[in-house]
């Protein structure tokens, strides 16, 4: 199926975005992408370990609707306790985001109950303090889910999405969290700074070189590198495989688009990585280049441009060593 609208990630964002497309009886077809699981199969394996084991990617951030479900589940309905999207788009129009989130929140199960405002002499009391110690004391009404109630809730959400017609695809990029043993890596990383976003350029890697690993036989090297150059930080994936020809080489990069649809279908791909790669790549400043011939082997290269000279803080939190990107 050929679709309208793709979301990447299932997180809040990505499942409200799903559900005003629904809900404004949209024809689309809409199709829900997300690197873990779907919520009924997240579980932790801590509850039995009694510690982390380190999976990868994590059962408890990494799923239908992220950290969320496995939360305490406190819903904050004041525009005035979060971050500055209430300065971005005007109090009044956060605020009322907030309730009609909060809606449907309500329609899905989550308890009628609000604290914060049920001891108003209490309130008062505190408020006096505040005032007296010079500070400000913030009404936060907060609608308190519970971890069981979060699942139960999101739960709800995923099926109702699911009946509405949107496809889900959990596990996307799954494998290439997994070791690659029937191929021997080379990493040479030289030390330098990258301006980006970690996760993203994370995930271009990963699907760089899991693609390396299909495209060649058991046995055949994968190297990645990394070296300073005088426009940015210059980042390769060459394999020694089968190769792709100049014509595919040319869409390659279009969603669905499969160089050989048998080899996808039997490593369950589904046409879209090097897609999303050269979108986030496009958000970088970047593109993806591609050299490749057939019987050889292919390299796929970018390139992160330097930051410009930019207000220290605004710029630093984005700022990475590229250790950190290994």
């Amino acid at each position: 199926m050929k679709y309208d609208v793709i979301i990447v990630g299932a997180g809040p964002a990505g499942i409200f975005t799903a559900m005003e497309l629904v809900k404004n009886n949209s024809t689309k077809n809409i199709l829900l992408v997300e690197k873990g699981k779907a919520i009924e199969d997240r579980s932790c394996p801590k509850s039995k370990t009694k510690k982390c084991v380190s999976c990868n990617p994590c059962n408890i951030t990494t799923g239908f609707s992220g950290a969320g479900a496995f939360s305490d589940g406190k819903l904050s309905l004041s525009y005035e306790v979060g971050g500055d999207f209430p300065m971005l788009v005007g109090a009044d129009f956060a605020q009322e985001l907030i309730h009609y989130t909060d809606k449907i929140y309500l329609e899905f199960g989550a308890d009628t109950h609000i604290e914060g405002v049920s001891e108003p002499a209490k309130v008062r009391e505190i408020r006096k303090r505040a005032i007296h110690a010079g500070l400000k004391l913030v009404d936060c009404p907060i609608r308190h889910l519970g971890t069981e109630k979060a699942q139960h809730i999101y739960g709800a959400i995923e099926k109702y999405l699911v009946d509405k017609g949107v496809e889900m695809l959990f596990g996307y990029l799954r494998d290439m969290y997994g070791e690659k043993e029937e191929h021997p890596f080379t990493f040479r990383f030289e030390p330098g700074y990258i301006c980006g976003e970690l996760d993203l350029l994370k995930s271009v890697l990963l699907n760089l070189a899991d693609n390396a690993c299909k495209a060649s036989e058991p046995g055949k090297p994968i190297e990645v590198f990394g070296e300073n150059r005088p426009e940015g930080y210059y980042f390769t994936v060459k394999d020694y495989g089968v190769g792709i020809s100049p014509e595919d080489c040319r869409r390659i990069t279009e969603a669905f688009y499969m160089v050989d649809k048998s080899r996808s279908r039997s490593h369950n791909g589904a046409g879209l990585g090097l897609a999303l790669c050269a979108e986030i790549l496009k958000l970088h400043g970047s593109r993806l280049e591609i050299r490749s011939t057939l019987g050889k082997g292919s390299t796929f290269a970018f390139v992160i441009p330097y930051p410009a000279e930019a207000d220290g803080g605004a710029a630093e939190s984005h700022v990475r060593q590229t250790e950190d990107i290994r």
